[in-house]
């Protein structure tokens, strides 16, 4: 399949603008409009139809990024976050935050560290939530249910966000019913598909690939894994084992490379 997902997008600084406000004050340039709103809330800081990269305070803010692909930290407080239209990627910092991708392909990025309980939403396109920069164990499960994250940590990742990725920790990256892409990175992770047709890679590490249900392609990087690509549908699944010695378990006429057992 090789579908246009196969790379993970990385974040990137906006080009365009910086913005730096304190709460409660419009950014220049928004003029004496009616007020804008994010989420229903009026708008503490507002981007522009560029590309920016917003800042926010210590403070709870709300922030619409309007249009442009814009990067946004919302830094301290429960933060309220839209990106508008174009690709963002969201940070919601410390604090409790709700971030809402809305058009475009959207990125939410986790802190280093369990950073409170966020919940994301990706609005239409393809939408992704991240622990990159994580280095201890997390699970990501987009299913709509507050238990992502750390143990404890509560965030939410919903189901209209499409791909999902892991730290350098022992992870657990489940999908859903649409078509995942789904990267465990470093680590011994677990990988779960859904009913879609989905894209899991496992990276480096002794990781386990399922994929489910739907045509699914499934790599397992560097290290000695274990993936089942058997759903009962014949000649609908690609399982490449990588590096290291993998076992492989697939139905009739599904295609497996570098799988030694």
């Amino acid at each position: 399949m090789n579908r246009h997902r196969s790379t993970i997008r990385t974040l990137t600084v906006g080009t365009a603008v910086s913005l730096l406000a304190a709460a409660g004050v419009l950014i220049p340039g928004t003029g004496a409009q009616a007020a804008v709103t994010c989420a229903g809330l009026t708008a503490t800081i507002v981007g522009t139809a560029g590309n920016d990269t917003i800042q926010g305070t210590a403070a709870r803010d709300v922030i619409n990024a309007l249009g442009g692909n814009d990067t946004v930290n919302g830094l301290g407080g429960d933060d309220v976050i839209c990106g508008g239209t174009g690709d963002d990627t969201l940070i919601g910092g410390t604090g409790n935050d709700t971030l809402n991708g809305e058009d475009g392909n959207d990125t939410a990025r986790a802190l280093s560290s369990a950073d409170g309980a966020d919940r994301f939403s990706g609005g239409p396109g393809g939408d992704l939530g991240t622990y990159a920069d994580r280095t201890t164990a997390i699970d990501i499960s987009l299913n709509g249910t507050a238990d992502d994250g750390a143990s404890g940590e509560g965030d939410n990742f919903l189901t209209d966000v499409e791909d999902a990725q892991g730290g350098s920790g022992d992870d657990l990256v489940a999908g859903n019913i649409s078509d995942n892409l789904l990267v465990g990175g470093v680590g011994n992770d677990r990988i779960l598909g859904g009913g879609g047709e989905d894209e899991l890679l496992g990276a480096s590490g002794a990781d386990e690939l399922f994929g489910g249900l739907g045509a699914d392609e499934l790599f397992g990087g560097s290290g000695n894994d274990t993936l089942s690509a058997d759903d009962g549908v014949s000649a609908n699944d690609d399982s490449d084992g990588g590096v290291g010695t993998d076992k492989c378990t697939s139905d009739t006429g599904d295609t497996e490379v570098a799988c030694e057992s």
